[in-house]
């Protein structure tokens, strides 16, 4: 007699609000570099620590402007933090003040 073999249940993924301060958006996980109650503390301008998979949606506002025109150490350039995001099928329209 054969037995049947349970489906393994696939974990679910991630939606992430990237850089959510105090208003992470619902039905997302918030993250932000500094505490304001939201689940995650990370610096997103370091490798990210989500494997890789694991996340089904990025919501980020008024986060990428800052990557944009500070850079990071990978992509030091704003040249090159837009490269990286049109490369993958992203759309970038940022702007921000100047940076202190």
């Amino acid at each position: 007699m054969k037995r049947k073999l349970k489906p393994v249940e696939k974990p679910a993924l991630l939606k992430l609000d990237l850089g959510c301060g105090k208003n992470p958006r619902d039905g997302f996980t918030g993250v932000d570099s500094r505490s304001f109650g939201q689940p995650i503390i990370a610096d997103l301008t370091n490798p990210w620590p989500w494997d890789d998979g694991s996340v089904e949606e990025a919501h980020c506002s008024h986060f990428i402007e800052h990557l944009c025109f500070k850079g990071t150490p990978k992509r030091p350039t704003s040249k090159e933090v837009s490269a990286a995001i049109e490369g993958v099928g992203g759309t970038l329209n940022a702007g921000t003040d100047k940076e202190l």
